[in-house]
């Protein structure tokens, strides 16, 4: 069976009753694929840590086993209750083995009678061709569900439900914020909206100025990630996010000033350590840092010669004197910089 795209988020939350005993979830969209995949699991499933009510097979496991897919969909927990087989890795060229398995289970006359179980499957971007597509849009026992982009109208609605839902009043300002700052990314929106909940305790209502703090805390925190991952050379991940940065906000000079705060810490407890003869732990508890990136922090401080910290403290504030000068676009000279260590990485 198939549902149609304006009928899915109503289908899901009733799925568990729906006389079906699996889906597959496909689309172009990934982010709304994992949110909907895990929306559903928890559906069938309170438990997802539960060995006795959740299987997870991969399709390269039924490529190898055959008869694996019947075995748990027959198979009855030693506690009973349903159980949730998932298959999370249905690309494209797993599909074979998949589709294989699926029309031998689906060829059991007493198949949706045998079996409480439900099988969950998540795929790409599916073509409407396409044989795993296809047979589970003509079963009467099994559910195609789209994946496609949200419009900004559904994604308003489902942040206004999901504050609802954790008994949370907002401003619709806050609403437009979220989007602004979190994207499309539903699990990414719903663990931001927990963090809220925590934050606020017994509170109930979210102001915008409250809101506005805590996004400045998560800003913060975004920052010394950058920082975090420029010292350990992961440069295409610093490309992207600097991207997002600038876009949200942020001042390219303010970036480069917390490499420089963070490039510092490195230097002082480097000395400490090469010049001073002090150990690693007194280094790093010298230099103050935030205890989420301390492990981060050890690690960078033991792979990092002084040499590269020297020369990189040199190199970003040669960048903090071009991007005052105000000569070019900040934006463009600082993506500039970061793009021109992607470049020479990948030479190296």
């Amino acid at each position: 069976m198939k549902i149609s795209s304006y009928q899915v988020e109503n289908y899901i939350k009733k799925i568990a009753d729906e006389k079906i005993s699996g889906c597959l979830l496909y689309g172009p969209e990934p982010t709304i694929t994992r949110f909907r995949f895990e929306v559903i699991a928890k559906k069938i499933v309170n438990d997802l840590s539960d060995p006795f009510l959740v299987s997870q097979i991969s399709a390269e496991k039924i490529k190898e086993d055959k008869a694996i897919l019947i075995d748990e969909f027959y198979s009855i927990s030693m506690l009973g209750g349903r159980r949730l087989i998932m298959i999370k890795d249905a690309d494209k060229n797993a599909s074979t083995a998949l589709i294989a398995s699926l029309k031998n289970l689906l060829s059991d006359p007493q198949y949706g009678r045998k079996s409480d179980n439900f099988i969950l499957i998540q795929a790409g971007d599916l073509e409407k061709g396409s044989a795993l597509r296809k047979l589970v849009e003509e079963s009467q026992f099994l559910m195609a569900i789209p994946c496609y982009e949200e419009d900004a109208t559904s994604l308003r609605k489902s942040i206004a439900e999901s504050f609802i839902e954790n008994d949370i009043i907002v401003e619709n300002e806050i609403i437009n914020l979220m989007i602004k700052n979190f994207g499309k990314d539903r699990n990414l929106i719903l663990n931001e909206i927990a963090k809220i909940k925590n934050y606020l305790d017994d509170e109930k209502k979210l102001s915008l100025e409250v809101f506005k703090k805590i996004i400045s805390l998560k800003q913060d925190e975004n920052l010394q990630d950058f920082a975090v991952q420029f010292a350990s050379k992961n440069y295409d991940w610093c490309f992207l996010q600097a991207e997002k940065a600038l876009e949200n906000g942020n001042e390219s000079i303010m970036l480069v000033r917390n490499l420089i705060n963070y490039f510092s810490k490195l230097y002082n407890a480097k000395i400490l350590i090469e010049i001073e003869g002090s150990g690693i732990d007194e280094a790093v508890k010298s230099a103050q840092i935030f205890y989420k990136i301390e492990s981060d922090f050890r690690r960078n401080l033991q792979n990092l010669s002084l040499k590269f910290i020297v020369k990189s403290l040199q190199s970003f504030e040669k960048l903090e004197i071009n991007l005052k000068k105000g000569n070019m676009s900040a934006r463009l000279v600082f993506l500039s910089y970061i793009r021109g260590y992607l470049i020479k990485k990948k030479v190296n």
